[in-house]
């Protein structure tokens, strides 16, 4: 079927349809973008038409799928998503064993897909088993992309694209007196914020030498004994009969004559553990850090940032070419007038075409911790989860480095998130009918061009035209 043709203003070409109030929008790495737009048509466009967007020069600034079509006496607010929108309205069965998520999601894209894989990522990471079983594939590539931090977009030629979020930098800037910052001007999200930051770390073994005060047979160490030397005594076992007896679980040495203040050296399991500062607590959990130097380092490098909570800054700038922004990119901002200068990340993305670009920028931890053990922590949370019922897993981690090997298995499915991430039911039956699109809506920038009800206003359109 030939793609509906839209073109924001101009003159039209053969097959087009002018429209107007039209916007790009993207503000999940593992999602599709939006677009938005508004036609005057007697005939409405269905559900799932193919789309391609021009600008005022007649260049395709995007495709992809209607979603969402709102209709008012022959006038249409349509929402389209990118070619990856029916990611999310097909399923699959496959097994896959031995593979690297990104050869998973490109053999995924390849054989389920209409687009093409054209990825260069490489994550070191080998899966054993993973089983996905009437799936979603959207629902399938989230998880995998979630395993190493990845980001995808699908271009007009509907070519799949991935990098890691979180590590690249915008070749653009954003300059104060140049961009102009929103009214509101830096904002602070207190609902981060830490004055006080505890780091949990790795269990890990403690060596410690204990003089146990007193005059008697029996005593009590301070933590569960292992490996307990006493210089000149010998430890009963049962092919020894030694000088003296220990019981590990109850932290108890019985010695076979009385002692006075023995000193005892064992050894003991004990979790890093490190506090900085005092007041509005945060805890981080990162068993992955095995000393408490890294721990305290950790824990300072995030107080710093946010102690007074996140920074968040909105800013509007003149650019038509919404691709060199991707979510999560890092991006600098020149602004002394604020105090503000340095890198910081974008969370969100709004081209409202031809060229008034919008970026939501703001702190982030993600650049904090370590990528590959990060990466190898996600493996051992997906074990956590099936010791909650979410769904069975099983792991043979082989090596220690990111080349971790893993199985995973997903036997059945069980509820539905409100992010729209599809799990299992206890049955066969699938948990969701597939929308994974949340209803946006109309967005307050174009009050003027819909009603209080969310319609299109026909009188705006009349002064339009």
């Amino acid at each position: 079927m030939t793609a509906l043709q839209y073109r924001l203003g101009g003159t039209q070409a053969v097959g087009q349809t002018l429209s107007f109030s039209a916007k790009i929008t993207k503000k999940d790495v593992r999602k599709p973008s939006i677009l938005s737009f508004g036609i005057r048509q007697s005939t409405t466009p269905q559900l799932n038409d193919e789309v391609h967007y021009y600008d005022l020069d007649n260049t395709q600034v995007f495709g992809g799928y209607i979603q969402k079509v709102v209709d008012s006496n022959g006038i249409q607010a349509i929402e389209v998503g990118d070619y990856s929108i029916k990611l999310g309205q097909t399923k699959f069965s496959v097994i896959y064993t031995n593979m690297s998520p990104e050869a998973i999601i490109e053999d995924i894209i390849t054989n389920y897909t209409e687009l093409t894989y054209v990825s260069t990522v490489s994550t070191g990471i080998t899966i054993e088993k993973i089983v996905f079983k009437d799936e979603w594939i959207l629902d399938a590539l989230v998880k995998l992309l979630e395993i190493f931090s990845g980001a995808y977009s699908v271009d007009l030629s509907k070519n799949f694209n991935m990098w890691l979020e979180f590590a690249n930098t915008c070749t653009k800037s954003l300059n104060y007196g140049f961009d102009m910052l929103s009214e509101e001007g830096w904002t602070r999200d207190i609902s981060v914020k830490a004055e006080k930051v505890i780091v949990l770390g790795a269990i890990v073994d403690q060596r410690t030498t204990e003089t146990l005060a007193g005059t008697n047979t029996v005593f009590y160490t301070s933590y569960k004994p292992e490996n307990i030397q006493i210089t000149g005594l010998q430890r009963t076992t049962p092919d020894i009969a030694g000088d003296y007896a220990v019981e590990e679980e109850n932290k108890k040495i019985t010695f076979v004559s009385s002692k006075t203040d023995p000193v005892v050296s064992y050894t003991y399991k004990s979790q890093v553990r490190v506090e900085v500062g005092t007041g509005k607590t945060v805890l981080l959990e990162k068993k992955y850090i095995e000393s408490k130097a890294q721990a305290r380092q950790l824990a300072q490098r995030y107080r710093d940032r946010f102690f007074d909570g996140a920074q968040n800054s909105q800013w509007k700038k003149v650019d038509s070419n919404i691709s060199l922004y991707n979510v999560g990119d890092s991006i600098y901002v020149e602004d002394a007038q604020n105090g503000a200068t340095g890198y910081y990340v974008i969370k969100q993305v709004t081209l409202e075409l031809p060229n008034r670009l919008t970026l939501d920028v703001g702190e982030t931890e993600e650049d904090l911790y370590d990528w590959q053990k990060e990466t190898i922590e996600r493996l051992k949370q997906l074990e956590k989860k099936s010791t909650d019922g979410d769904y069975v897993t099983s792991y043979d981690y082989l090596r220690t480095d990111i080349n971790v090997d893993v199985k995973i298995e997903f036997t059945k499915l069980l509820e539905v998130y409100d992010t729209g991430k599809v799990l299992f039911a206890s049955d066969t039956t699938l948990a969701s009918d597939g929308d994974l699109l949340s209803d946006t809506g109309i967005d307050d920038d174009y009050a003027l061009a819909y009603d209080d009800a969310g319609l299109p206003s026909t009188e705006y359109f009349d002064y339009l035209a």
